[in-house]
């Protein structure tokens, strides 16, 4: 069946299928530039949104918003630029975003943000943050639902 794909359309040299091999490797094999990664952390509010979604945990935009105090545009830039550095991956529910850390960081990136984490920890804003997420959940739940319906 591939080989009839390959066939009705423009036929493919062996260095463009290697290619096509090789990229797909790469895409499911999690390559980060340690460059790219640190300029990724080196603002203060993508440290502040790492630090609260390092507990392992999912969280909306607008829980987000809610924890850091922030209007959801500025949110949702540093959430891009942290997606497109591939330090989160990000989740579509109907019209709301869910974001988490990669679960393919390599080893030494999640070091990394365990010791940005815990050295954040207590600290302000990042204590501030984690007190306002902890009441933000189920009031953003009742309102991303209520928007939804």
């Amino acid at each position: 069946m591939p080989a009839a794909l390959f066939r009705r359309h423009k036929r493919l040299t062996l260095r463009e299928v290697g290619f096509i091999f090789v990229f797909a490797y790469i895409s499911e094999t999690m390559i980060i530039q340690p460059d790219r990664f640190l300029r990724a952390l080196s603002d203060p509010t993508r440290l502040r949104i790492l630090a609260l979604l390092s507990e392992d945990r999912e969280l909306c935009v607008c829980e987000l918003t809610g924890a850091l105090e922030m209007v959801q545009p500025k949110v949702s830039r540093h959430l891009g630029v942290l997606r497109e550095a591939a330090v989160l991956l990000d989740r579509r529910e109907g019209l709301w975003i869910y974001y988490r850390l990669h679960p393919d960081l390599p080893s030494w990136a999640v070091r990394a943000l365990t010791a940005v984490r815990d050295g954040c920890r207590g600290k302000t804003p990042y204590a501030d943050d984690r007190k306002r997420l902890e009441a933000v959940p189920p009031q953003a739940a009742v309102t991303c639902k209520a928007r939804v319906s």
